[in-house]
């Protein structure tokens, strides 16, 4: 395992760390803890429903949220992604970039945040791992929604909300879509506002654009 880990600890430290703080900002840091390392959690017992997943309550004291790990970290499930996974490397880009949104935007509507990992994803270097499918398969959702469990009925609402952002990027531009993210605003709230104050227009008949 060991062999495993080194190139991938050196591509999140070379790769996705820089391009998720470029894009998206950066994390709480030096943190709960004071210490400005960033922990990565990979062990068994976690369930068979994510590969990975970061916990808010961590950022806070024992004192507000009992079982919090007072660390700036995330989670990797031993019982469903390997070390050696391809796919592991896009699973700790989605949860850096939850890591790096909570500190930025706390209270971000689910559907954006989830959309904004997947898009990190892709930002990295790494494919998304079908979630775009999926969603192809089952259009028929609505965007600002979420599922209400984490299992497979939820990956297509990962899909709707990952292409609508990646279109938004190639629509508006990194720099509207940076704005975005980091806006304090929630979902579509948060696009209309980026798009009134960027004055982005549509190009046929010059009228602002609203969502």
């Amino acid at each position: 395992q060991r062999t495993a880990l080194q190139p991938l600890m050196q591509e999140f430290e070379q790769i996705i760390i820089p391009r998720v703080h470029n894009f998206f900002g950066h994390e709480w840091s030096p943190g709960i803890d004071g210490d400005p390392r960033i922990y990565i959690l990979y062990a068994e017992g976690m369930g068979k429903s994510v590969a990975g997943y970061y916990s808010p309550k961590d950022e806070y004291s024992q004192l507000a949220h009992e079982y919090s790990n007072e660390k700036e970290i995330f989670y990797l499930n031993a019982d469903i992604i390997a070390l050696d996974d391809p796919g592991l490397p896009g699973t700790l880009a989605h949860e850096f970039q939850h890591m790096v949104h909570w500190a930025n935007d706390s209270n971000e509507e689910t559907w954006m945040n989830e959309g904004a990992s997947v898009l990190s994803e892709l930002l990295t270097g790494n494919m998304p791992r079908g979630f775009d499918h999926a969603f192809i398969a089952n259009p028929d959702l609505q965007l600002n929604a979420w599922s209400a469990s984490d299992g497979p009925e939820s990956i297509p609402h990962y899909g709707a909300a990952f292409l609508f952002l990646e279109y938004f990027l190639e629509r508006f531009g990194e720099s509207a879509t940076r704005a975005l993210v980091a806006h304090q605003a929630n979902g579509f709230a948060a696009m209309d506002a980026v798009l009134q104050q960027l004055n982005i227009v549509d190009p046929l008949y010059g009228n602002p654009i609203n969502i």
